[in-house]
């Protein structure tokens, strides 16, 4: 979202492979956020209809809503955060990925360069138009979205579970990025592990916590703090199987609740089934991720 104030809203990731979100409504976000009443948002659309004006700038001038309202209660509603670009550190080479028409025109921003995707903020993050044109211009040229889009509907299911990992657990990233990586180590999937010591890095890993994880997995002492163990340790018992050992849920439950042990596992377990995949389809390593595998080489 993004408006004269210069606050945004991560609204797409607009590389991914995913279904296309339905319109929703203006009107309707606000009313059900209870920013406006339904007499209110009557008389706008009455306005709108006479002037032909933009319902949220109506709604702002007419002194019902700030445009900072307008921000949060679609962010809310989207489940997105809301971005700052007074604060937000913008890279010039990031902002030129967009040409500047299509940024002039939908009045977009690309925020983040993540590798697998990128992160934009939208004026308005309802704007399926805009959405859809930015899809085609940002898409990223990354080999396991080209293999899966041979399977359109398996493309969506498997891209739908991924960016609920990414964007919708609750689950410390950190910890989450360090249970992928776990993941990877032990599968030697080098596509696995190049991609994520890269996102790892925008997410709080640091170098020290990949040789951490090195010295975990061979059995030896490390400097992790006792819940990041433990998480490696979830993930190598699910990795070798069937699963978490109950001693290491029942510690586990000690350090989450319910909602983010079980986002823990499903970490886990669907990056178990992704190096499977990633095998099987025999996805090499692009280019710019081979730097981080070169840097942090996976057992011969």
């Amino acid at each position: 979202l993004i408006d004269p104030k210069e606050t945004a809203s991560i609204a797409a990731t607009a590389a991914a492979v995913q279904p296309r979100q339905q319109r929703m409504r203006l009107g309707d976000v606000l009313v059900q956020q209870k920013l406006i009443s339904q007499e209110q948002l009557d008389l706008a659309l009455a306005e709108q209809r006479g002037t032909g004006k933009r319902l949220g700038r109506l709604l702002i001038d007419s002194g019902q809503i700030t445009e900072e309202t307008l921000a949060h209660g679609l962010a809310r509603q989207l489940r997105v955060p809301v971005v700052n670009l007074k604060s937000f550190p913008l890279k010039s080479e990031t902002v030129r990925l967009l040409p500047e028409s299509p940024a002039r025109r939908h009045r977009t921003v690309v925020l983040e360069d993540k590798g697998e995707h990128l992160l934009v903020g939208f004026v308005d993050p309802l704007d399926i138009a805009a959405y859809d044109e930015l899809t085609r211009l940002l898409k990223r040229n990354i080999a396991l979205h080209r293999a899966l889009t041979n399977s359109p509907n398996g493309a969506r299911a498997f891209s739908g579970l991924g960016q609920f990992i990414r964007y919708g657990s609750k689950l410390d990233p950190r910890l989450r990025e360090l249970a992928i990586l776990q993941v990877g180590w032990l599968a030697r999937s080098p596509y696995e592990w190049s991609h994520h010591v890269k996102i790892g890095f925008d997410f709080g890993v640091t170098e020290g916590d990949i040789h951490a994880l090195i010295a975990e997995t061979e059995g030896r002492q490390s400097s992790l703090e006792p819940v990041a163990q433990l998480v490696l340790l979830a993930a190598r018992e699910a990795f070798h199987g069937p699963g978490v050992s109950e001693a290491t849920f029942d510690r586990l439950r000690a350090q989450f609740d319910n909602e983010r042990l079980v986002d823990l596992v499903l970490v886990i377990s669907f990056y178990c089934a992704v190096v499977r995949v990633l095998a099987s389809l025999d996805i090499r390593v692009e280019p710019d991720y081979q730097p981080y595998l070169d840097r942090f080489p996976l057992p011969a």
